[in-house]
């Protein structure tokens, strides 16, 4: 079964923490299989775990 995120921002990213999807004003996202994600109420929060997570774009 598929993880359904909802909140309004959402980062989604690969093993290698290469950033797939990163979203502002979130509808309804599904990360695909092997890919981790995170999802946040602020986009300051959002920006704050890509900066501690050393995620890449």
């Amino acid at each position: 079964m598929e993880t359904k995120l909802s909140k309004p921002y959402v980062v989604v990213y690969n093993e290698e923490k290469k950033i797939i999807i990163k979203l502002a004003n979130n509808l309804e996202t599904f990360p695909g299989l092997g890919c981790h994600s995170a999802e946040f109420d602020t986009e300051q929060e959002l920006d704050d775990y890509i900066s501690e997570n050393n995620l890449v774009e």
